[in-house]
Parts: structure tokens; sequence; C-alpha cells
């Protein structure tokens, strides 16, 4: 990839590493800043793609991905995507510099779009249970701090704004169509939605498979549009047929709806969260449930998710606390999958190292965690742990 000066002279690139944003417009490639040597992800778009195109439709679509870093300049919050520079723009490119991540979610939901070659680590990656109510918890609380804090309808909630660090943190991106709420916590927006299938590399409007009726037929939506789009998003994650497939065509988007009883197949879904999918996916907003009664909810109650947030919030806690929690985190190891171990149990652990009262609670955990390492590796003939 030749990439512009002004992105070169800043940036050590590296490879491609994901897609993403609309219809994965994004090309997001590894980098290392030069004058700090931080790691970070370029978002680059390519002008040339959209020549052919009427010139106001070439500055809708810039436009359209440029407020992506507006909102991101302005959100500061532990799972929405942190934005590292202000954009840089040529003639020929629009570039954001964030934090460095894996994937998005679409790329790891298959969809690889605008990514090649694509890389090994993503063909071979499975998500894990623990890793997907991690994630969807965290893109929760992001859209809890838009609606509360930001008053922000976000109105593109999909696996392709939804990002993945090297961590396995989720955040939340995508703002190409987020609007602040009125006063009365609403907005009036009408999109000009087509009657027909399109197949459109250069979406003007937000995903309709994503979208909740109120934005598509009424025109006024309030905050809990994303949790119809929240709804979709984790039912799609366990289901192999996703819930809507209109190929942005709002009559097969009527459609669907109309019969969205009999499209829900609750038996792919784990039953702790067949409630909250009921509870998201209502037609009719004012039944639909928030975004704290979805985090308040069983599907988040696991006990295993509630020691991941422990341990990342551990150094906070007192010595005798911790002490307790990891006398009786011993016995949980062996229920952890590989993945989760790696990068939400371990290094929190080793961080306690650092703390003397803690090393004979630390230590027992650290050899229950390598024992279980070194199995997978033997098992799976892994020469470094894959992403």
């Amino acid at each position: 990839k030749k990439m512009g000066n002004a992105t070169t002279k800043d940036h050590n690139l590296g490879k491609q590493s994901s897609s993403g944003g609309p219809a994965q417009l994004w090309k997001i490639y590894d980098a290392v800043r030069k004058n700090t040597n931080e790691n970070v992800s370029l978002f680059v778009f390519d002008k040339k793609s959209i020549e052919k195109l009427p010139k106001p439709v070439q500055k809708s679509i810039v436009d359209c991905l440029k407020k992506e870093a507006t909102h991101l300049a302005r959100l500061k919050h532990p799972n929405v995507l942190r934005l590292m520079n202000p954009p840089i723009e040529t003639n020929n490119e629009l570039v954001i510099e964030t934090e460095r991540i894996f994937a998005s979610l679409a790329n790891v939901q298959k969809n690889y779009n605008n990514l090649s070659p694509i890389p090994d680590d993503l063909l071979n990656y499975k998500m894990e249970e623990l890793e997907i109510r991690a994630g969807l918890h965290s893109i929760t609380t992001a859209l809890t701090f838009l609606h509360s804090n930001a008053k922000l309808i976000h109105l593109n909630i999909s696996p392709s704004t939804v990002f993945i660090t090297k961590e396995g943190t989720w955040k939340l991106g995508g703002f190409h169509f987020s609007a602040f709420a009125q006063y009365s916590g609403e907005i009036s927006e009408k999109f000009q939605f087509n009657e027909f299938d399109v197949i459109s590399p250069f979406p003007l409007i937000p995903n309709l498979d994503y979208l909740a009726p109120e934005a598509v037929f009424l025109g006024r939506f309030g905050f809990l549009a994303d949790l119809f789009s929240m709804g979709i998003l984790a039912y799609n994650i366990y289901h192999p047929n996703p819930i809507l497939n209109t190929k942005n065509n709002v009559l097969a988007y009527k459609f669907q709806l109309e019969n969205l009883g009999s499209r829900i197949q609750l038996h792919e879904i784990p039953h702790a969260l067949q409630g909250a999918i009921a509870g998201l996916l209502c037609a009719d907003p004012a039944a639909r449930w928030d975004s704290r009664k979805f985090l308040e909810s069983e599907y988040f109650s696991d006990i295993l998710l509630r020691s991941i947030f422990y341990l990342s919030s551990m150094m906070e806690k007192e010595n005798s606390q911790k002490a307790h929690f990891l006398q009786g985190l011993v016995a949980a190891i062996p229920q952890f999958e590989f993945r989760t171990l790696r990068q939400k149990v371990l290094p929190p652990i080793l961080m306690e190292l650092r703390n003397p009262v803690q090393v004979v609670y630390v230590l027992p955990n650290i050899f229950a965690i390598a024992t279980i390492l070194t199995r997978y590796a033997a098992i799976f003939n892994l020469k470094r742990p894959s992403t």
C-alpha cells in the first residue's frame, strides 16, 4: 500500500490488519508513531475509490467519514474508541489515528470486505463465550455514557462499528450518523431509503439490518433506538442466520419486521440472554429495555464475568479484599477459556507480583494458568499465542 507523505512522515506503517465503518470503507493498518514509538492504528479511506461518483456524492461520503473523528475527539470513555491525533486529509486520502486495534467485530464474524490479504490470526479467530459477554457489556456501558452524559444517539451500531483491541477489549466507534438529542430526548431525521435491493459500497444511511423501526418509519427517535440495534447485534453474534437481511431495501425491512416474532429463533441463544433479546427487540420503544436494564440482566451476572470485572479494577482494591478474591479464584481458573485467560486474567494477576503482601496468593493462580496455557500450546502446536 502506497500511502501519502502526510501519513508516512509521522508513522512507520505496518500491514493492513482489518477493515471497518460503513460498508467496511475504512482500511485499518497497524502503525507506529515515530516521535513517541507508540503503537497505533490508522483508519485510511482512499478518495480515488469514489472518484467516478458525482462530486456532491463524493463530498457527502467524505463528510460522513469525517464525522467519526469529530465525535471521537469529544468523547472520552474507556469503552469508546480512542482518537490519538486530529485526522489527516489530503487530496487523495482521509486518515484517522486511533489506539491500536486488532479487528472490527465484522472481521471477526468473517466479513472481510475491503481487507486483503486476510491475516491468519483473523482467519483462525473463534470468539469465546466470556469474550462475547464482556464485549457486549463494554458496548452497552459505552451507550449508557453516550445517552446519559453526552446526550448522543449513536444510530449506527453494527459489527462494522465495534472494534476489538489487541487486549481483547471491545470499543464503540462508527459515529458517522450520530446526533445529539434535543431537549425532548429525541431527534427528528428522515432518511431516504430505497424500495429496491441496494448492494452499494458507499452507503450514506445507517445499516437497515440494525436500525430501529421508529428511525425507519417515523423519522423521530430517541436513545432507545440504539438498544434495538444492540438486540440485533447480540442476537446475530450467536445465531448463524441474521435476524434481518434487507439488502438496504425498506420494503424488505417492513416485511421482515412484521414477521419478527417468527424470525427470532431463541434455541441458538444462551438461556440467560433470551429475556433480554425479547426486551431489546420490542418494536414499541416505550416497552423496550434501556441500557441500564440490559446491564442489570441475568446475562451479565455470570460469576466468571464478574471475576473479569474485579480483575480489571483490582489495583484499586484493599489488600485484604484482593487476598480473599485470589484465594477463591484458583478453583475457577480451569473454567476460563484460552484467550480470556491470556488477555483478561493473567495480566492483572502478574501486576500483583509487585505487591509483596499478595505474592503468596498470586503464585498458585499463575501456576494454574501456566498449566492450562501450556496444555493449549501442546494441543494446538502453538509456537506463540495467537491473538
